[in-house]
């Protein structure tokens, strides 16, 4: 009789232990990234929190019961701060060595397409079938690009832009000869600031066909007890949006593929 009682008992003091998160805290950039995380209205007392990432894992942990919640710092930190568990996830971003090694990393959620930016007038960029050729233009890139995907050093490309805004004006202002970019990051920017629409007219985007697709990933810090669990249930419930057609519809609304 004791011995059939004290089995169930230790099974509830293992369960008791166990208290499953209700709320997920993620970490990203606190620049603006268009279709992938904005706010809307900034400075205007009701700025919500908007883009691809936030309504795709917000929907993803609702099945869940759980409340995604975003905070945002330089991006630099976030990773910091991720790998060291004060945040549980990274909202998103592209893979490398030291990231597998540092994260949990999701199945891609999202993928984007690269590009270089250049003026029209300025540049003639239809030789550019190399990145051998890339070496003779001025390079400008946001901080954080992997430059050496282009074949370049960082010293030798101007990375002291933060926003897609501040690449645009380095490039219509003749300070830049060349950027790589996130297409539909830049469409994003363009579409939103229609002032500058006219300017915007004047530059162009090459589709290089030695820049592949990017995959982003969400990343759960290795330091948090959940996150193989989360980093399970988030990728089947991607795979059961592309089937069931949602994944689709909501990247059809921030004008990204269909698939990632």
């Amino acid at each position: 009789m004791t011995t059939r009682l004290f089995f169930p008992a230790l099974l509830l003091c293992f369960a008791v232990n166990v208290v499953f998160a209700t709320e997920l805290t993620a970490c990203d950039n606190d620049e603006d990234w268009p279709p992938l995380l904005y706010e809307t209205e900034p400075g205007k007392g009701n700025t919500q929190l908007r883009g691809f990432s936030v309504e795709l894992l917000s929907a993803i942990l609702a099945e869940h019961g759980v409340h995604l919640r975003i905070v945002r710092q330089p991006f630099a930190r976030c990773m910091a701060a991720v790998k060291a568990g004060q945040f549980d996830m990274l909202l998103h971003a592209s893979s490398n060595p030291v990231r597998l090694q540092d994260y949990h990393l999701t199945h891609p959620i999202f993928s984007l397409t690269p590009a270089l930016l250049y003026h029209r007038t300025r540049h003639n960029l239809s030789l550019l079938k190399t990145t051998q050729v890339l070496q003779r233009y001025r390079v400008c890139a946001v901080n954080g690009s992997n430059v050496r995907a282009l074949g370049l050093s960082e010293a030798a490309v101007d990375t002291t832009s933060y926003t897609i805004e501040s690449i645009i004006g380095k490039v219509l202002r003749d300070r830049c000869d060349v950027s790589p970019v996130v297409a539909e990051a830049f469409r994003a920017t363009v579409f939103k600031d229609e002032q500058d629409r006219p300017r915007h007219s004047e530059l162009g985007l090459l589709y290089p066909n030695w820049l592949p697709r990017v995959n982003y990933h969400a990343m759960l810090s290795r330091q948090f007890a959940q996150a193989d669990m989360w980093r399970q249930r988030i990728d089947s419930s991607l795979a059961q949006m592309l089937v069931d057609g949602r994944y689709a519809a909501l990247a059809a609304r921030y004008g990204l593929a269909s698939k990632p």
